[in-house]
């Protein structure tokens, strides 16, 4: 069964209210069969999670995508079995993304503090392109092969852990530097591969939620954590390992059989 999402443009955005260890989960966006296609999960251990199952924790999510001029423009997107379908009347071209966010979810509580996440995930036709910063937490590509800017709130963000991760299931992590950049000197295969950065500010608040049911409730917060990704295709390179097989998602809480 479909379920089809409001929706706002190609920068495709996540924002997902999480536990301490789902928050180890990601959102990526991956091209298949001519459209672009929102996962929740661990790319590198092939998981995806699907509905009835912890893919309908994502509630009112928000699909855009960017134009290269850094407009965004809505974007249709709806559930599928295990991922969320983006509807693109055309190709990307350079400097466009896609972006899916979702900061819908409720707030988790670990050692007393409660945290309400927000995932955010964009797609770029390549690794190298500019893209204008649209999130957050954001991950912007310099324009030099295997170095990308962390931003949060405008500014770069130093000293944050960035993974860098293909569908084989290769990883490898580096600190941004002063300037937020990090640096991957070795993408050795084609195919898909996602940068992951999440980052935590100490503020308090509240926000309002909206439910299945569509009914609405407030939520207090002591802090905002933030988990971002940017997926995109390598086309030069040595052809990709075989992935690792696939996981079994968790349904109904449960992982399944």
């Amino acid at each position: 069964m479909t379920r089809f999402l409001a929706s706002t443009a190609t920068l495709l955005t996540i924002g997902l209210a999480l536990s301490t260890t789902a928050t180890a989960h990601e959102i990526w966006i991956e091209p298949q069969d001519n459209e672009l296609r929102a996962y929740y999960g661990y790319l590198d251990r092939n998981l995806r999670e699907v509905t009835p199952g912890r893919l309908d924790r994502i509630i009112h999510p928000q699909t855009i995508r960017i134009d290269a001029s850094g407009t965004a423009h809505a974007l249709p997107a709806s559930v599928e079995r295990d991922h969320i379908a983006l509807a693109l009347e055309n190709a990307l071209t350079p400097g466009e993304s896609t972006i899916i966010v979702y900061d819908n979810g409720p707030v988790y509580v670990n050692d007393g503090i409660g945290t309400h996440w927000i995932m955010s995930a964009r797609y770029a036709a390549t690794s190298t392109d500019p893209i204008a910063e649209h999130l957050e937490l954001d991950i912007i590509p310099t324009g030099k092969p295997g170095e990308f800017r962390i931003v949060f709130e405008g500014a770069p963000l130093a000293n944050s852990m960035v993974r860098l991760t293909n569908e084989s299931g290769w990883s490898m992590q580096r600190r941004s530097d002063a300037e937020g950049i990090a640096q991957f000197h070795a993408m050795p295969w084609k195919g898909l591969y996602m940068v992951y950065v999440r980052h935590t500010v100490e503020r308090d608040g509240s926000r309002e939620r909206v439910l299945e049911n569509g009914e609405k409730e407030t939520i207090q917060h002591d802090q905002r954590g933030f988990i971002t990704t940017l997926s995109f295709l390598a086309d030069q390179g040595l052809e990709p390992l075989p992935g690792p097989p696939p996981s079994q998602p968790y349904e109904s809480g449960v992982r399944g059989q």
